[in-house]
């Protein structure tokens, strides 16, 4: 997987935001070019608004529709419908925008195998940060294109699912799909 890591968002080029279906409910995304800089599930019109918001604050500008047609989005739909066995599909290149510390932690996640989970604290300690499990959890419900990136593998050493994003029932779809229990 070919992924472009920058602290900062590039001001020029293309920004666009489409959405698609996933087997877990419609997916909003951005692209900076032909790059995935952000996945979100959708669970209503409010959260493509604050999604949309949240973009143009950060790249500091609005994104454009991109067209329904378009190949990156029908290359995503594909990828998600075939996780986690998603190899036999075309990945994109991912534009991940973030702190030093949030990059390490996602180089990580990009290592584990489908089914592999860890614990915040176990990821803290592979990143040579032990200690820092707090600011592992941080950094892994900031990640920008979760799914791709796997952040659902990451859990609580108390036990059940943590805080996901996409909300405790995806995490357990994705988790289930990739043969982990819980």
């Amino acid at each position: 997987m070919n992924v472009i890591w920058l602290q900062r968002p590039e001001p020029a080029g293309d920004l666009v935001y489409g959405e698609v279906d996933s087997p877990w409910g419609r997916v909003w995304s951005l692209w900076h070019e032909d790059a995935l800089t952000q996945l979100a599930f959708v669970d209503s019109p409010s959260d493509v608004e604050a999604r949309f918001r949240r973009a143009a604050k950060v790249w500091r500008r609005e994104p454009e529709p991109i067209p329904e047609d378009d190949d990156r989005l029908s290359s995503l739909a594909a990828i998600l419908h075939a996780w986690p066995n998603q190899a036999a599909v075309s990945m994109p290149t991912l534009e991940m925008v973030g702190s030093a510390f949030q990059q390490r932690v996602w180089r990580y996640l990009l290592r584990l195998d489908p089914g592999q989970c860890l614990t915040y604290g176990e990821v803290a300690r592979h990143i040579g940060q032990p200690g820092a499990a707090r600011a592992v959890g941080a950094a892994v419900g900031a990640n920008p294109v979760p799914v791709l990136v796997p952040c659902h593998r990451v859990l609580p050493a108390s036990g059940g699912t943590g805080n996901y994003g996409g909300g405790e029932r995806r995490k357990r779809w994705l988790l289930s799909g990739e043969g982990v229990g819980l």
